[in-house]
């Protein structure tokens, strides 16, 4: 019964700003479920929780309430895309707003909240639905990839892992054009978005290359990201040097992208019968393989 959470909805009235996020979160764990989810619908709470969202502007701990708040509605967003966007437009304005912050862990949350919402078809759609606002909110993104703090870059890299994630079964064109155009979108929309990334795989933080291998896998499973990939000059013998990665982890994630890449089956009509071969023989040896070099000893006459 709703009056269960009487008590709770009354915690996010008080002074005490710990605990109405205690109480958010709370509510929040609720609706990850579609049960929880329709039992908080039907009792009004998640109107209760928009007329939060919409008070907390006003709220003076609104940049400690309001991270919270979306994420309540990301979750249900997540299951709901189309239901939650259409029924409550102050949470996509408050999104929108939020990943324009100057505060960076708050454009962090703004797009993990987006990729979550976005890595589904019907999540793809009912963003792409909101035009020219998606399209500016997503052009946000390369300055988080490339100039923030360590943790906020890969927040920012695996939320556009999301947006761009595309199994090879839902390909049809509208949802590749979507995808490539928030690729574009994201990393710059120039000659050569690529670059951010090729720039980032080789940094010394093996974080932060998990991040971007995970983009590559998603781009690989696609054949605008496979372009993309195998026609930067120099990054597929990037790719092959087995000396580049010295991580475990990064031996396998990369090692993923490789194998995407060959059982995609159109490298050869991409970059090459030599080249196919090449990535091919990386697939066949595994991640973890070492170069055995032979070394003759010759004797001093």
């Amino acid at each position: 019964k709703v009056g269960l959470f009487v008590p709770l909805i009354q915690l996010l009235q008080l002074d005490d700003v710990l605990v109405r996020l205690n109480a958010v979160e709370l509510l929040t764990n609720l609706g990850l479920t579609h049960h929880g989810l329709r039992y908080l619908e039907k009792n009004g709470l998640v109107d209760k929780m928009e007329s939060e969202l919409k008070n907390s502007r006003s709220d003076p701990f609104a940049d400690v309430l309001m991270p919270g708040i979306l994420k309540f509605f990301g979750n249900i967003a997540h299951l709901r895309p189309k239901q939650i966007i259409i029924q409550h437009p102050s949470f996509i304005e408050a999104l929108f707003e939020m990943a324009e912050s100057s505060d960076l862990t708050h454009q962090a949350v703004a797009f993990e909240t987006l990729g979550y919402i976005g890595v589904s078809l019907e999540g793809k759609s009912c963003l792409n639905a909101l035009g020219n606002k998606m399209v500016n909110c997503i052009e946000k993104l390369e300055n988080l990839i490339k100039d923030s703090p360590t943790e906020v870059r890969i927040k920012a890299m695996n939320a556009f892992a999301s947006l761009i994630k595309l199994d090879k079964e839902n390909q049809s064109n509208e949802y590749l054009g979507i995808t490539q155009a928030w690729y574009n979108c994201a990393l710059g929309g120039g000659p050569t978005p690529f670059s951010v990334l090729q720039g980032i795989v080789k940094q010394p933080f093996t974080d932060l290359r998990l991040a971007v291998y995970l983009v590559l896998t998603n781009m690989a499973k696609q054949p605008w990201g496979r372009l993309q990939i195998l026609r930067t000059p120099g990054f597929p013998e990037y790719l092959l040097d087995r000396s580049a990665e010295r991580s475990k982890e990064g031996r396998d994630a990369k090692f993923y992208v490789i194998q995407c890449l060959v059982e995609a089956g159109d490298a050869k009509e991409v970059v090459g019968k030599e080249m196919e071969v090449l990535l091919r023989e990386y697939v066949r040896q595994g991640p973890h393989h070492v170069q055995v070099q032979s070394e003759v000893a010759y004797a001093e006459s």
